[in-house]
Protein backbone atom coordinates (compact mmCIF):
# COMPACT_ATOMS: atom_id res chain seq x y z
CA UNK A 1 0.00 0.00 0.00
CA UNK A 2 2.95 2.32 -0.45
CA UNK A 3 3.04 5.28 -2.82
CA UNK A 4 4.64 2.94 -5.36
CA UNK A 5 1.49 0.86 -5.73
CA UNK A 6 0.49 2.85 -8.80
CA UNK A 7 3.68 1.63 -10.50
CA UNK A 8 2.82 -2.01 -9.84
CA UNK A 9 1.74 -3.97 -12.92
CA UNK A 10 2.06 -7.58 -11.78
CA UNK A 11 -1.04 -9.71 -11.44
CA UNK A 12 0.22 -11.32 -8.23
CA UNK A 13 0.58 -7.98 -6.43
CA UNK A 14 -2.89 -6.72 -7.34
CA UNK A 15 -4.51 -10.10 -6.68
CA UNK A 16 -3.01 -10.11 -3.19
CA UNK A 17 -4.11 -6.53 -2.57
CA UNK A 18 -7.57 -7.24 -3.93
CA UNK A 19 -7.95 -10.17 -1.56
CA UNK A 20 -6.67 -8.38 1.53
CA UNK A 21 -8.78 -5.27 0.88
CA UNK A 22 -11.93 -7.12 -0.14
CA UNK A 23 -13.76 -6.09 3.04
CA UNK A 24 -12.65 -2.49 2.61
CA UNK A 25 -13.92 -2.40 -0.98
CA UNK A 26 -17.20 -3.89 0.25
CA UNK A 27 -17.88 -1.71 3.28
CA UNK A 28 -16.03 1.62 2.94
CA UNK A 29 -18.04 2.97 -0.05
CA UNK A 30 -21.21 2.78 2.06
CA UNK A 31 -19.83 4.79 4.98
CA UNK A 32 -19.75 8.53 4.35
CA UNK A 33 -16.80 9.13 6.69
CA UNK A 34 -14.72 6.51 4.87
CA UNK A 35 -15.85 6.57 1.23
CA UNK A 36 -14.09 9.69 -0.04
CA UNK A 37 -10.79 8.97 1.72
CA UNK A 38 -10.73 5.41 0.42
CA UNK A 39 -11.55 6.56 -3.11
CA UNK A 40 -8.99 9.38 -3.01
CA UNK A 41 -6.29 6.95 -1.91
CA UNK A 42 -7.04 3.98 -4.16
CA UNK A 43 -8.28 5.51 -7.39
CA UNK A 44 -5.09 7.35 -8.46
CA UNK A 45 -3.11 4.14 -7.98
CA UNK A 46 -5.59 2.05 -9.93
CA UNK A 47 -5.71 4.72 -12.63
CA UNK A 48 -1.93 4.81 -13.01
CA UNK A 49 -1.67 1.03 -13.17
CA UNK A 50 -4.29 1.05 -15.93
CA UNK A 51 -2.30 3.66 -17.84
CA UNK A 52 0.80 1.47 -17.64
CA UNK A 53 -0.88 -1.68 -18.98
CA UNK A 54 -3.39 0.16 -21.17
CA UNK A 55 -6.96 0.90 -20.13
CA UNK A 56 -8.44 -0.46 -23.36
CA UNK A 57 -8.25 -4.15 -24.19
CA UNK A 58 -7.17 -5.12 -27.69
CA UNK A 59 -9.24 -7.68 -29.58
CA UNK A 60 -7.94 -11.18 -28.98
CA UNK A 61 -5.67 -10.14 -26.11
CA UNK A 62 -4.57 -12.95 -23.78
CA UNK A 63 -2.34 -13.45 -20.77
CA UNK A 64 -2.00 -12.05 -17.28
CA UNK A 65 -2.49 -8.44 -18.38
CA UNK A 66 -6.03 -9.33 -19.46
CA UNK A 67 -6.79 -10.70 -16.00
CA UNK A 68 -5.12 -7.74 -14.30
CA UNK A 69 -6.96 -5.25 -16.49
CA UNK A 70 -10.25 -6.90 -15.52
CA UNK A 71 -9.45 -6.53 -11.82
CA UNK A 72 -8.42 -2.90 -12.21
CA UNK A 73 -11.36 -1.94 -14.43
CA UNK A 74 -13.79 -3.58 -12.02
CA UNK A 75 -12.45 -1.52 -9.12
CA UNK A 76 -12.08 1.66 -11.19
CA UNK A 77 -15.65 1.64 -12.48
CA UNK A 78 -16.97 0.79 -9.00
CA UNK A 79 -15.12 3.86 -7.70
CA UNK A 80 -16.69 5.92 -10.53
CA UNK A 81 -13.50 6.53 -12.46
CA UNK A 82 -14.48 8.72 -15.42
CA UNK A 83 -12.16 6.99 -17.87
CA UNK A 84 -13.49 3.55 -16.99
CA UNK A 85 -17.13 4.62 -17.21
CA UNK A 86 -16.56 6.40 -20.53
CA UNK A 87 -14.77 3.34 -21.92
CA UNK A 88 -17.77 1.25 -20.92
CA UNK A 89 -20.17 3.70 -22.56
CA UNK A 90 -18.10 3.81 -25.74
CA UNK A 91 -18.01 0.02 -26.08
CA UNK A 92 -21.72 -0.22 -25.34
CA UNK A 93 -22.61 2.37 -27.98
CA UNK A 94 -20.42 0.62 -30.55
CA UNK A 95 -22.40 -2.55 -29.93
CA UNK A 96 -25.78 -0.82 -29.91
CA UNK A 97 -25.10 1.05 -33.14
CA UNK A 98 -23.41 -1.79 -35.02
CA UNK A 99 -25.16 -2.84 -38.22
CA UNK A 100 -24.38 -6.53 -37.72
CA UNK A 101 -25.35 -6.65 -34.04
CA UNK A 102 -22.08 -8.37 -33.12
CA UNK A 103 -20.94 -7.63 -29.58
CA UNK A 104 -17.47 -5.98 -29.76
CA UNK A 105 -16.89 -6.04 -26.01
CA UNK A 106 -14.14 -8.52 -25.01
CA UNK A 107 -15.66 -11.48 -23.18
CA UNK A 108 -13.30 -11.07 -20.21
CA UNK A 109 -14.68 -7.63 -19.34
CA UNK A 110 -18.26 -7.81 -20.61
CA UNK A 111 -19.86 -7.84 -17.17
CA UNK A 112 -17.74 -4.91 -16.00
CA UNK A 113 -18.47 -2.86 -19.12
CA UNK A 114 -22.21 -3.60 -19.04
CA UNK A 115 -22.30 -2.41 -15.44
CA UNK A 116 -20.26 0.68 -16.26
CA UNK A 117 -22.47 1.64 -19.19
CA UNK A 118 -25.71 1.51 -17.21
CA UNK A 119 -24.22 3.29 -14.18
CA UNK A 120 -22.69 6.08 -16.29
CA UNK A 121 -25.21 8.97 -16.46
CA UNK A 122 -24.21 9.70 -20.07
CA UNK A 123 -25.38 6.29 -21.30
CA UNK A 124 -27.66 5.07 -18.50
CA UNK A 125 -31.03 5.44 -20.25
CA UNK A 126 -29.88 3.90 -23.53
CA UNK A 127 -28.08 1.07 -21.76
CA UNK A 128 -31.08 0.33 -19.57
CA UNK A 129 -33.43 -0.02 -22.53
CA UNK A 130 -30.91 -2.04 -24.51
CA UNK A 131 -30.05 -4.50 -21.75
CA UNK A 132 -33.65 -4.82 -20.59
CA UNK A 133 -34.86 -5.58 -24.11
CA UNK A 134 -32.08 -8.14 -24.52
CA UNK A 135 -32.86 -9.68 -21.14
CA UNK A 136 -36.54 -10.13 -22.01
CA UNK A 137 -35.95 -11.84 -25.34
CA UNK A 138 -32.81 -13.84 -24.52
CA UNK A 139 -33.31 -17.60 -24.16
CA UNK A 140 -29.74 -18.53 -23.27
CA UNK A 141 -29.58 -18.57 -19.43
CA UNK A 142 -25.94 -17.45 -19.31
CA UNK A 143 -26.53 -14.39 -21.47
CA UNK A 144 -29.80 -13.65 -19.69
CA UNK A 145 -27.97 -13.64 -16.35
CA UNK A 146 -25.39 -11.18 -17.75
CA UNK A 147 -28.12 -8.77 -18.82
CA UNK A 148 -29.83 -9.07 -15.44
CA UNK A 149 -26.54 -8.28 -13.71
CA UNK A 150 -26.24 -5.17 -15.85
CA UNK A 151 -29.72 -4.04 -14.79
CA UNK A 152 -28.68 -4.57 -11.18
CA UNK A 153 -26.00 -1.89 -11.63
CA UNK A 154 -28.55 0.85 -12.39
CA UNK A 155 -28.28 4.01 -10.28
CA UNK A 156 -30.46 6.61 -12.01
CA UNK A 157 -33.61 7.17 -9.96
CA UNK A 158 -36.23 6.74 -12.69
CA UNK A 159 -34.57 3.55 -13.94
CA UNK A 160 -34.29 2.05 -10.47
CA UNK A 161 -37.91 2.93 -9.71
CA UNK A 162 -39.02 1.15 -12.89
CA UNK A 163 -37.03 -1.94 -11.92
CA UNK A 164 -38.49 -1.94 -8.41
CA UNK A 165 -42.00 -1.91 -9.84
CA UNK A 166 -41.28 -4.63 -12.39
CA UNK A 167 -39.68 -6.82 -9.71
CA UNK A 168 -43.05 -7.16 -7.95
CA UNK A 169 -45.36 -6.99 -10.97
CA UNK A 170 -46.61 -10.21 -12.63
CA UNK A 171 -46.04 -10.39 -16.40
CA UNK A 172 -43.51 -7.54 -16.20
CA UNK A 173 -40.88 -9.51 -18.06
CA UNK A 174 -38.76 -10.27 -15.00
CA UNK A 175 -38.54 -14.04 -14.57
CA UNK A 176 -39.76 -15.22 -11.16
CA UNK A 177 -36.37 -16.61 -10.05
CA UNK A 178 -34.75 -13.29 -11.00
CA UNK A 179 -36.92 -10.98 -8.89
CA UNK A 180 -34.94 -11.64 -5.73
CA UNK A 181 -31.61 -11.45 -7.52
CA UNK A 182 -32.44 -8.08 -9.07
CA UNK A 183 -33.45 -6.53 -5.75
CA UNK A 184 -30.37 -7.97 -4.05
CA UNK A 185 -28.09 -6.45 -6.66
CA UNK A 186 -29.77 -3.04 -6.41
CA UNK A 187 -29.37 -3.20 -2.63
CA UNK A 188 -25.66 -3.98 -2.89
CA UNK A 189 -24.81 -0.47 -4.13
CA UNK A 190 -24.44 2.32 -1.55
CA UNK A 191 -26.43 4.71 -3.74
CA UNK A 192 -29.40 2.37 -3.94
CA UNK A 193 -29.37 0.57 -0.61
CA UNK A 194 -31.54 2.95 1.38
CA UNK A 195 -34.13 3.20 -1.41
CA UNK A 196 -34.22 -0.57 -1.88
CA UNK A 197 -34.73 -1.18 1.83
CA UNK A 198 -37.50 1.43 1.94
CA UNK A 199 -39.12 -0.25 -1.06
CA UNK A 200 -39.19 -3.75 0.41
CA UNK A 201 -40.44 -2.43 3.76
CA UNK A 202 -43.26 -0.49 2.10
CA UNK A 203 -44.30 -3.29 -0.28
CA UNK A 204 -44.05 -6.37 1.89
CA UNK A 205 -47.79 -6.97 1.44
CA UNK A 206 -47.34 -7.54 -2.30
CA UNK A 207 -47.77 -11.24 -3.11
CA UNK A 208 -44.49 -11.33 -5.03
CA UNK A 209 -42.51 -9.60 -2.28
CA UNK A 210 -42.57 -12.54 0.08
CA UNK A 211 -40.90 -12.83 3.49
CA UNK A 212 -38.33 -15.14 1.90
CA UNK A 213 -37.49 -12.52 -0.73
CA UNK A 214 -37.23 -9.86 1.99
CA UNK A 215 -34.84 -12.08 3.95
CA UNK A 216 -32.72 -12.77 0.86
CA UNK A 217 -32.27 -9.03 0.29
CA UNK A 218 -31.25 -8.58 3.91
CA UNK A 219 -28.77 -11.43 3.58
CA UNK A 220 -27.07 -9.54 0.74
CA UNK A 221 -27.20 -6.22 2.60
CA UNK A 222 -25.50 -7.82 5.59
CA UNK A 223 -22.23 -8.11 3.66
CA UNK A 224 -22.08 -4.36 3.01
CA UNK A 225 -23.43 -2.56 6.08
CA UNK A 226 -20.91 -1.69 8.79
CA UNK A 227 -22.31 1.46 10.40
CA UNK A 228 -24.36 1.25 13.59
CA UNK A 229 -26.79 4.01 12.63
CA UNK A 230 -27.65 2.19 9.41
CA UNK A 231 -28.02 -1.08 11.30
CA UNK A 232 -30.45 0.60 13.69
CA UNK A 233 -32.54 1.87 10.75
CA UNK A 234 -32.63 -1.58 9.22
CA UNK A 235 -33.70 -3.08 12.54
CA UNK A 236 -36.54 -0.55 12.77
CA UNK A 237 -37.77 -1.62 9.35
CA UNK A 238 -37.74 -5.26 10.39
CA UNK A 239 -39.51 -4.49 13.66
CA UNK A 240 -42.23 -2.51 11.87
CA UNK A 241 -43.03 -5.63 9.82
CA UNK A 242 -42.48 -8.16 12.60
CA UNK A 243 -45.80 -9.99 12.18
CA UNK A 244 -45.35 -10.50 8.45
CA UNK A 245 -41.72 -11.53 8.90
CA UNK A 246 -42.11 -13.95 11.80
CA UNK A 247 -41.33 -17.02 9.70
CA UNK A 248 -37.96 -15.62 8.57
CA UNK A 249 -36.99 -13.92 11.83
CA UNK A 250 -34.08 -16.32 12.50
CA UNK A 251 -32.63 -15.47 9.09
CA UNK A 252 -33.05 -11.75 9.73
CA UNK A 253 -31.41 -12.10 13.14
CA UNK A 254 -28.41 -13.72 11.43
CA UNK A 255 -28.22 -10.83 8.96
CA UNK A 256 -28.31 -8.23 11.73
CA UNK A 257 -25.64 -10.17 13.62
CA UNK A 258 -23.41 -10.14 10.55
CA UNK A 259 -23.86 -6.37 10.18
CA UNK A 260 -22.90 -5.90 13.82
CA UNK A 261 -19.76 -7.95 13.22
CA UNK A 262 -18.96 -5.65 10.32
CA UNK A 263 -19.42 -2.66 12.63
CA UNK A 264 -17.12 -4.30 15.19
CA UNK A 265 -14.52 -4.81 12.45
CA UNK A 266 -14.89 -1.16 11.49
CA UNK A 267 -14.18 -0.11 15.08
CA UNK A 268 -11.29 -2.53 15.53
CA UNK A 269 -9.59 -2.20 12.13
CA UNK A 270 -11.51 -0.21 9.55
CA UNK A 271 -11.26 3.21 11.18
CA UNK A 272 -7.50 2.80 11.61
CA UNK A 273 -7.20 1.88 7.93
CA UNK A 274 -9.09 5.00 6.89
CA UNK A 275 -6.87 7.13 9.12
CA UNK A 276 -3.80 5.60 7.50
CA UNK A 277 -5.19 6.16 3.99
CA UNK A 278 -5.90 9.78 4.86
CA UNK A 279 -2.36 10.31 6.13
CA UNK A 280 -0.83 8.78 3.00
CA UNK A 281 -2.86 10.34 0.20
CA UNK A 282 0.11 11.91 -1.55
Amino acid sequence: LTKYLGQETTLSAWTLLNRHLSKAFTTFPGISSAASTFKNYMLPKIENALKLIGLEQAAGAKGTDVILRGILLDRACALEHTGCLNYASSLFKSWKDSSDGINPIPTDIQGIMYCGAISNPSSASEAFQFFYDNYKREADPTLKAKYLSALGCAKEGSIVDALYLDAITPESGIADPDRSRLLRMLASHPSGRRATLAFINNNLGNKLLTPDLYASVMDTVSFYVAHQEEIDQIQLGIDSNSDALSQVQPNLNDSILWMKRNADWMSAEGNAMILWFNENLS
